[in-house]
């Protein structure tokens, strides 16, 4: 079924730029990422400081190969390095060229991947003080998730990118994984139908970096499942001197009258990075405070160590994570 799918995808990419006569057959290739630390953290069923230990990755199947008219394939399956009810994570196929890019598959939105800027994280965002993975009390971005989607993104003009993605049914991930997914009332809890519309800009003005970038993204709550309708937006910017980095976002989701601000920074100099920040969240529940920081070390080719704290509190609760974490990517 997978290789009928690749097929027709690849035939109606030739339809739309001609006849496409391959350069050379797609080849496959395997990458990944490992974290590997220990630290300690009273994010506990009782409260207490434990000892914790982190290991984390994925393996990733890649191929990629192009046609003598320009276009080029690729595609990628990520499967998780640990056992889960989502083994296969993210997982999608792309056709590019002069035109753009069509990706479709499992990724995250357009919003997702274009528009969020102005957060700064570590360890693949394992320590992070906001849109992170860590254990401790943190609001995060609400216009991302990696069901199965279709999404376009224009040629990089002038520093300027544009992205819209189209997900059928936002519940469809994890163990709801299948080949097919059409549009219409899905039967999974969350929203249906779901647009996000992204853009940013990336440039260098004697020497200062700057980059912008927003996103909107909307979607209707699947019928009888009691989820919420999708209607989030976001707006960030980061702006660069002499390797320090300074970086600001805000979100806004209308749906669960949610307010969000994220303020991070982060130094590079030779092998080392200094990062960290803050975040508040407003919500209709509660209010979040979240801080982080981090120092990081470039050993080798592919090979970061990190120490790291992060603290959050949402009022109802607070917690913390020390980490030292050993990141290998392959």
């Amino acid at each position: 079924m997978k290789k009928i799918l690749f097929a027709t995808t690849a035939l109606v990419a030739g339809a739309a730029a001609g006849i496409a006569s391959a350069a050379e057959r797609p080849t496959g290739s395997v990458g990944g990422y490992m974290f590997f630390g220990a630290g300690l953290t009273d994010v506990t069923a009782t409260g207490d400081t434990e000892v914790a230990l982190l290991r984390d990755g994925e393996m990733h199947l890649k191929f990629s190969g192009s046609s003598d008219n320009g276009l080029t394939f690729a595609g990628r399956v990520e499967l998780e390095a640990f056992t889960t009810g989502d083994q296969i994570d993210e997982n999608w196929a792309t056709v590019s060229g002069s035109f753009g890019e069509i990706l479709v598959g499992s990724n995250d939105t357009a919003g997702d991947n274009y528009g969020d800027v102005g957060i700064f994280c570590a360890a693949g965002c394992r320590i992070a003080y906001y849109d992170g993975f860590g254990e401790v009390p943190m609001a995060g971005s609400d216009d991302g998730f990696d069901a199965l989607m279709i999404m376009y993104a224009t040629p990089t003009i002038a520093g300027f990118t544009a992205a819209v993605s189209f997900t059928p049914d936002a519940g469809y991930d994890g163990a709801n994984d299948g080949a097919r997914v059409t549009t219409g009332d899905r039967p999974y809890a969350g929203a249906s139908n779901v647009v996000s519309l992204a853009a940013n800009y990336s440039g260098e003005f004697s020497g200062f970096g700057v980059a912008l970038g927003g996103d909107y993204t909307f979607g209707d709550a699947t019928t009888g499942s009691g989820g919420q309708d999708i209607d989030v937006w976001s707006l960030g910017a980061e702006l660069g001197y002499a390797g320090f980095t300074g970086g600001v976002h805000y979100e806004n989701n209308e749906a669960t009258s949610s307010d969000d601000v994220a303020i991070g920074f982060r130094y590079r100099t030779g092998p080392w990075t200094f990062g960290g920040g803050y975040a508040f969240s407003d919500t209709a529940a509660s209010d979040i405070d979240t801080f982080a920081g981090w120092v990081s070390y470039a050993l080798a080719p592919g090979v970061t160590g990190h120490v790291a704290a992060m603290y959050g509190d949402n009022g109802a609760t607070d917690g913390y994570n020390i980490y030292t974490i050993l990141q290998v990517g392959f």
